[in-house]
């Protein structure tokens, strides 16, 4: 056997020595090591289904494990004297969000910032996206600027808006409305 070919080497992961196989004839050297004495603790078949179901249990089990102790130091850090620990996971998707939640429940005062609410201030005008393609697609068609939501904003007329208007050359008023 060539030193330069197969060598025993220290393994700085786990301490232990092991084996280096390197150059193009060493598969006999590989051979000898692996189907050698000093090697019994090592089936001679590989089971790759096998092996593969074992690595991503031990993956999950590792990643659950984590997820509990995140949630676990989440709770400790984030309880005060009237407020319980806040659960990363019952209310939050995204680690942003899970701070933001944070931020909100236990540094922001009352009536400090405005906060607004889910479906904005006024959620009655909100206009469909596919309003305004319908919109941008006549607008296309007949070369004309209609005025929508992206455009000039909507158009109120008395107490309505609508979701296009445009006033033609002669002075004629003409008004979209897209049921959808």
């Amino acid at each position: 056997m060539n030193n330069d070919i197969t060598t025993t080497t220290f393994c700085d992961n786990c301490g232990e020595n092991e084996h280096v196989f390197r150059g193009p004839s060493t598969t006999d050297d590989f051979c000898r090591w692996l189907f050698s004495e000093v090697n019994t603790e090592r089936t001679l078949a590989f089971d790759f289904d096998f092996e593969l179901l074992g690595y991503c249990r031990s993956e999950v089990d590792i990643l659950r494990k984590c997820c509990l102790k995140l949630r676990q130091m989440f709770m400790e850090i984030t309880t005060q004297d009237d407020i319980k620990g806040i659960d990363p996971f019952e209310q939050s998707i995204t680690i942003a969000s899970v701070c933001n939640l944070v931020y909100r429940t236990l540094y922001l005062k009352s009536e400090q910032i405005g906060i607004i609410p889910p479906h904005g201030y006024r959620p009655e005008q909100k206009q469909s996206i596919k309003a305004l393609y319908w919109l941008n697609y006549i607008s296309k068609i007949h070369d004309v600027n209609i005025q929508h939501a992206f455009n000039g904003g909507e158009k109120q007329i008395g107490p309505f808006k609508v979701d296009g208007y445009r006033e033609t050359a002669s002075g004629e008023k003409i008004v979209y409305e897209f049921n959808g």
